[in-house]
């Protein structure tokens, strides 16, 4: 059983559209609520120095201190949340990811006591695979990332177990929004949000 495709409902990108819906927001709510006692509210950090570089406030959502040491374990937790909170009690958790999502889907699957496997390349750092390992999920070794996905994809199909893929899936992507929520709910108006494309760290100015 794997994750729903795609995101919320977000995206009517069109001209002079809001991105997002009220249905989305009130999700994100949901989302946070689902979490918080789970994972770590991170601080807000600010570099005097750097400000006075670029002439504005610039404050860094810190990530790096959330739980596996990433934002990755919001989407997985919410993801694995969910289920349980509607009933949908898998057997097995699967993934297939050689970085911080591994680690993610291990750690909030051993919340829940449910067994987790992640394909990994098999050339990974030796050390995200024995921290992936050290949260109690199986790892299993791939040559390459075709064969990763099509392993993942054969086990996802079987009966009782759910895939958590590390973006397109949209509980994973209401609990990697909840770490924006948190910090423009600290910060009050702000002029601007920069994310990098790979990461969610979040830099809100004013």
């Amino acid at each position: 059983m794997a994750g729903a495709p795609l995101p919320l409902s977000l995206a009517d990108t069109t001209a002079n559209q809001p991105v997002f819906t009220m249905t989305a927001i009130e999700s994100l709510l949901a989302a946070h609520r689902r979490i918080a006692s789970r994972v770590s509210r991170t601080p807000l950090l600010s570099s005097s120095l750097l400000n006075q570089w670029l002439g504005h406030d610039i404050y860094f959502k810190a990530e790096c201190l959330q739980k596996v040491g990433a934002f990755k374990a919001r989407g997985a937790c919410n993801a694995i949340a969910w289920l349980v909170e509607n009933g949908r009690n898998p057997r097995r958790i699967v993934a297939s990811s050689s970085g911080n999502h591994a680690q993610a889907v291990a750690w909030a699957a051993g919340l829940f006591g449910i067994p987790a496997t992640v394909y990994m390349l098999a050339n990974v750092s030796g050390v995200k695979a024995r921290a992936t390992e050290s949260y109690g999920a199986q790892v299993v070794p791939c040559r390459d990332r075709r064969e990763a996905d099509a392993r993942v994809a054969d086990a996802a199909a079987e009966p009782g177990t759910f895939w958590v893929p590390p973006y397109n899936d949209r509980q994973v992507i209401l609990g990697q929004g909840t770490a924006v929520y948190e910090a423009l709910s600290d910060m009050g108006a702000v002029d601007a949000v920069f994310a990098p494309a790979a990461a969610v760290a979040c830099c809100p100015v004013r």
